[in-house]
């Protein structure tokens, strides 16, 4: 999972990384090397996380964007699922535009609802 702050006209990352140590807290600035945090665990890690960022919230910097963990693509569930994958199931029966329009790009022509054109 990955914070960024911004202020004072630079921008600060925090990255959490789980290993099998522990965690890291990859602190990275632009234009400055980036600082690696270990912790024995995720709570150890949090607590200091939450540290930092409220100092830099007291000086005025500010969350701009937050980016939550990536799927590890393996299966999550512990049951399989019941009936057919809906979404495998439809995979098949959609074609392309082009292919629709027997190998020639369909020309967009959807206009507005008129009550938008004339209020």
């Amino acid at each position: 999972m990955t914070w960024t702050y911004i202020g004072n006209g630079s921008q600060v990352d925090f990255e959490r990384r789980i290993t099998s140590d522990g965690a890291l807290l990859v602190v990275t600035q632009i234009g400055k090397e980036p600082r690696i945090y270990n912790f024995e665990n995720v709570a150890a890690l949090a607590e200091f996380q939450r540290d930092m960022e409220h100092g830099l919230l007291l000086a005025g910097w500010t969350l701009s964007r937050f980016t939550p963990e990536r799927r590890s693509g393996q299966e999550r569930r512990v049951r399989p699922r019941r009936g057919i994958d809906r979404r495998r199931a439809l995979s098949g029966l959609i074609r392309p535009a082009v292919e629709i329009a027997g190998g020639h790009r369909p020309r967009h022509t959807a206009q507005p609802p008129k009550s938008l054109l004339n209020p």
